[in-house]
């Protein structure tokens, strides 16, 4: 019997990747998701959601730490998903419609511009893990 396994998607958000880098609650849920990938998840961020988290990170620890940051997201079995047409006219709309921040418009925007395709959100915000799947 050929089993076929389906392969899931998430997108995860500037807290998430810092929950890794910090060591903080809900780390271990991001780390279990990156172990399974490449073969059984793709795992995508947002450019928004980088440039967010560097701010951060520059701001409490400097430069160096912001960049040593970036270089660990490249180890990662992740994929930043970058700017496109389609992005900027989701992130436009849900920020226009929406109360949600700039950085969280263009996290959102990342499924809505890639019909077909099953996401599943990792939201990790005051020590609670959500999970949205779109």
């Amino acid at each position: 019997m050929n089993e076929t396994r389906r392969i899931r998607t998430y997108l995860l958000d500037t807290s998430a990747l810092l929950a890794i880098w910090n060591d903080e609650a809900g780390a271990d849920e991001v780390e279990r998701i990156l172990r399974v990938a490449p073969s059984r998840a793709k795992v995508f961020f947002s450019f928004m959601t980088l440039m967010e988290a560097k701010y951060r990170l520059w701001r409490s620890g400097g430069k160096g730490l912001a960049e040593e940051f970036e270089r660990m997201l490249k180890n990662l079995p992740l994929t930043r998903v970058d700017l496109t047409d389609s992005i900027l006219d989701w992130a436009t709309e849900i920020k226009t419609t929406k109360r949600d921040s700039v950085a969280d418009s263009w996290g959102s925007s990342q499924p809505l511009s890639r019909p077909g395709r099953r996401w599943c959100i990792k939201i990790l915000n005051s020590n609670k893990s959500k999970t949205t799947y779109l």
